[in-house]
């Protein structure tokens, strides 16, 4: 049904409007909100502000038209518990007798111990006790909403996935089927990228935040550079000192090309030594000096930035020297997060990029890689990933449904371990085949469904963990590919092989 406005009527001839494109049970818009209860009262505002929003509503007092509305109706309904029992409706027979429903029940005060029992019902979504809001009530309609609308999705998509399935078992893949499984993988693609947009959002908010303070640390230094400089200028600095002191800060640069920072046990150690040193040289304030000397890396000029603090003052000396540190550690941190940030964009890029049709030439690692990059937000608190790098040739292949395949099996492996554990990837070859072993020390798999966890109608997810069709898509992608997959799992430890032959034939 397609219409500009909606006129729905309530029992006694009284109308509401409600404007908008969102149409009533048409499978592609908003459902529809039957609320049951009073004329007057928390409902009857409810209802004006449902309908100032856009969604299309029918409110009704009448018992005999709640009844007949409520009973086969693919709505949200909100209905007041205490107005039906007034009016000797039984309520939890039409919330059984209506399951295609999404019930939102209004429970009266003083009933909270009915909530359990409620709550057990399929269809009851969600029980509010009294005083309820109206903003609690619009969020849960929002929510039952999209709930509803990814199970019917859900549910789309295990008929399309059984009919695919029957497809195959009467004759071989054909160019149909096989855009048929392209689809499928786009769709588990989607989905898993749904799952991870959240930790993926986390991932690139920390690199941003990082850069973003090492910005403002780095405008700050330098203004404080400056006085730094108009101080040496006022002490008189000659050209002689002034190359002293450029070839200390060319040092210091260095370190920008020298990989990780020092520990900071690394550097109480170099304190110490030098701190031993300037005591028996007699230098004054030798604790401040040394921490300064070993925090920016400078021991090996030692000897010249006493001379410089001998002439300059150590404050004037070391205030400048941490100014340009402080700069030069920003702008460390800033490539660090711009690396970062590069990893996860062509991660991202890669997984997401169209399906090729054609044959490709690639790493192995590369694809491994780029599961492990997007997954990381799910593990990084408690699992840990280990990576074994054979000695392997580029494979040919379809890269992006590679990926797909390491994806849904590191994230089955990230599930199943449910405290700390870790996972081990490594690669190998043999003379026909490049092998993935991917092992974890989750749960298992119990011996009677390990037979059964590629089949297309068997998952042990609940809704919220996919669609369940991750193994399923794993084993038809590297069937294509002529390849094989295989699983070995005991209590502890679940190990995935997956054998791939160097260029599939023709």
């Amino acid at each position: 049904m397609d219409c500009r406005k909606i006129h729905l009527m309530a029992a006694d001839g009284e109308k509401y409007e409600c404007t908008g494109q969102n149409t009533m049970d048409d499978g592609q818009g908003v459902l529809p909100v039957l609320a049951i209860g009073e004329k007057t009262g928390a409902i009857q505002r409810l209802v004006q502000r449902l309908l100032r929003e856009q969604l299309p509503v029918i409110h009704t007092y009448s018992p005999t038209e709640a009844k007949k509305h409520a009973e086969g109706q693919n709505a949200i309904i909100i209905a007041d518990i205490e107005f039906l029992e007034a009016r000797h409706l039984q309520w939890s027979d039409m919330t059984e007798n209506s399951s295609r429903a999404v019930w939102l029940l209004l429970l009266p005060s003083g009933r909270e111990d009915e909530l359990a029992d409620l709550l057990c019902r399929p269809s009851v979504f969600y029980a509010l006790r009294s005083p309820w809001k109206e903003d609690e009530v619009r969020a849960l309609v929002l929510r039952a909403a999209e709930r509803s609308t990814l199970l019917q999705q859900q549910q789309e998509l295990r008929r399309q996935t059984e009919n695919l399935q029957k497809r195959l078992l009467l004759k071989k893949k054909s160019l149909s089927e096989t855009r048929a499984l392209g689809r499928l993988i786009h769709s588990e693609k989607m989905v898993i990228l749904g799952q991870m947009v959240a930790g993926i959002a986390h991932e690139l908010n920390t690199p941003l935040g990082v850069i973003n303070a090492a910005v403002s640390n780095m405008s700050h230094h330098l203004r404080e550079l400056m006085q730094s400089v108009e101080d040496f200028k006022r002490a008189g600095m000659g050209q002689a000192d002034l190359n002293r002191i450029i070839e200390v800060i060319e040092e210091m640069l260095s370190a920008l090309n020298g990989g990780q920072r020092r520990s900071s046990g690394e550097i109480r150690a170099t304190q110490k030594h030098l701190m031993d040193i300037l005591e028996q040289q007699k230098i004054r304030d030798s604790r401040r000096v040394a921490k300064d000397i070993a925090r920016m890396e400078l021991s090996e000029y030692t000897d010249v930035l006493l001379d410089l603090s001998a002439i300059y003052g150590s404050d004037t000396l070391f205030t400048f020297l941490t100014h340009c540190n402080r700069i030069i550690s920003s702008t460390r941190d800033i490539h660090l997060s711009i690396e970062m940030l590069i990893r996860i964009v062509r991660a991202l890029k890669n997984y997401s990029y169209p399906k090729s049709e054609t044959l490709e030439l690639v790493d192995i690692h590369s694809s491994l890689e780029t599961a492990v990059v997007l997954l990381h937000n799910k593990f990084k608190h408690h699992i840990r990933i280990e990576t074994h790098w054979g000695d392997i040739p580029e494979v040919w292949c379809y890269p992006g449904d590679l990926s797909q395949v390491w994806i849904n099996i590191i994230n089955n492996a990230i599930q199943a371990i449910e405290a700390d554990g870790h996972i081990e990837i490594d690669t190998f070859q043999t003379p026909e085949y490049v092998g993935v072993r991917i092992s974890d020390t989750g749960n298992g798999i119990p011996a009677e469904i390990q037979s059964r966890i590629f089949d297309i109608d068997f998952t042990t997810k609940s809704r919220n963990e996919g669609t369940g069709l991750g193994l399923y898509i794993a084993r038809q992608i590297i069937e294509k590919h002529q390849g094989s997959i295989t699983v070995d799992s005991v209590p502890g430890q679940t190990i995935f092989e997956v054998l791939l032959p160097f260029k599939p034939a023709s």
